[in-house]
């Protein structure tokens, strides 16, 4: 689709399609970064405008949603859940208004409305999770990294309160299977716009490929929808557990692991999720 032009865009963590702003899609940048996401031109990879959230740090954010709110509104969630020494005793996931995007105007900086914050730790202490999914309405959901291709899945309170810590609950488990994605330098964000998957990479200058989704059997044999949605963004993802692979079939094709429920989900209309793989 296109190359980030922006060099500030080195370690893209997460990928999400705009719904206020169609034909933007957002991205922010892995740990290390200041709490900010960036607006880039669908079709040039230009950056339009770069956001910074007020109030929120960026100590290890590993994905970003688009979604509409409980109020219809449409959201930006970025999920601060990276740990990969799972020593974090508190993790937190931040959501404000997507903004509507002037895309005659290029590299503006602004300030996102406030945001709501929730505060959040696991039942049975820290955990490594680099995924987040939310469906239309605002349930939202934290997919951890899994290299034994199985990850938990946890629901994430209704209610945010920045004034307390609140408990993710455990409600299900995925199993991933393989899809054949381009080489790139290390696979970061998935979105699934449609039957589209819009893949991207850390790295400046890193491209976001276009692939077209497969249908993926269940255990019974029958398929399941990998598409579909009212909005244009339907789920999103980066590559979270993962092993990859070469095939020997898909000429340099690297295969990643993405979650069956991911795509599953992805059928019964959430909209954004993303499940990725770091170096260690």
């Amino acid at each position: 689709m296109f190359r980030f032009a922006d060099t500030r865009i080195d370690e893209a963590s997460g990928i999400g399609v705009g719904i206020a702003s169609p034909g933007v899609v957002y991205v922010q940048n892995d740990s290390g970064d200041s709490a900010r996401f960036f607006a880039v031109d669908a079709s040039t990879g230009t950056t339009l405008a770069v956001y910074t959230v007020p109030g929120a740090r960026n100590v290890d954010w590993e994905d970003l949603a688009v979604a509409r709110d409980a109020r219809g509104v449409p959201s930006v969630w970025l999920a601060d859940i990276g740990d990969n020494d799972a020593t974090r005793d508190e993790v937190r996931i931040y959501r404000v208004d997507e903004p509507v995007v002037d895309r005659h105007r290029v590299g503006l900086q602004l300030t996102t409305s406030a945001p709501s914050v929730w505060r959040l730790r696991y039942p049975d202490g820290p955990t490594d999770a680099e995924a987040l999914t939310v469906a239309p309405g605002g349930a939202g959901y934290v997919v951890t990294k899994s290299f034994f291709g199985e990850s938990s899945v946890y629901a994430v309170p209704a209610i945010a309160n920045p004034t307390r810590v609140q408990t993710l609950r455990r409600v299900a488990a995925i199993r991933p299977v393989r899809l054949a994605l381009p080489e790139q330098r290390l696979g970061e964000g998935v979105a699934v716009q449609r039957s589209t998957l819009l893949v991207d990479s850390e790295g400046v200058g890193s491209t976001v490929y276009a692939v077209p989704t497969p249908s993926v059997p269940t255990r019974s044999g029958s398929p399941v929808a990998s598409a579909g949605a009212s909005e244009p963004n339907t789920v999103r993802t980066g590559s979270t557990s993962t092993s990859a692979r070469r095939s020997t079939t898909v000429g340099r094709s690297r295969w990643l692991w993405l979650g069956l429920g991911a795509l599953a989900l992805a059928g019964a209309g959430v909209s954004s999720i993303s499940l990725r793989r770091r170096r260690r």
